[in-house]
């Protein structure tokens, strides 16, 4: 075989070996923001989203898994972006009319340079 069909079969068993325990194996449901920000408004957005985040874990979401802040990047001073996890795309459902993204919304709106860009769907999670 050749030596990369052999490292994906490995990384494939060991990766199986990490699935989340909070999706059973199971496809979760996702979602990757991409929000531009205006200029000067990247830390009070970044506060913003840090509580958004964290109501939406500490059970007032059900089914909310995981939730990352990627940083923006030194090329995109004004760009962040998050990812979302839930355990069903009906519960994602539930959060887009939650009362914690109005919040947000209400909150962030003002800083945003633009719609957010979101893409949505399936996935495997995995974590060690």
């Amino acid at each position: 075989q050749p030596p990369s069909t052999t490292i994906d079969k490995q990384a494939q068993s060991t990766m199986g070996a990490y699935k989340s325990k909070e999706t059973g194996g199971k496809a979760a449901y996702g979602i990757f923001v991409t929000l531009k920000i205006k200029e000067g408004k990247m830390d009070e957005l970044t506060e913003i989203a840090k509580g958004h985040f964290t109501r939406q874990l500490d059970g007032r979401e059900p089914n909310a898994t995981l939730a990352s802040i990627m940083l923006p990047k030194n090329e995109e001073p004004n760009t962040i972006r998050f990812f979302e996890q839930w355990k069903s795309k009906e519960d994602y459902k539930l959060h887009e009319e939650h009362e914690n993204l109005k919040v947000f919304f209400a909150a962030a709106g003002p800083l945003l340079d633009g719609q957010p860009e979101i893409v949505e769907t399936e996935m495997l999670h995995y974590s060690k």
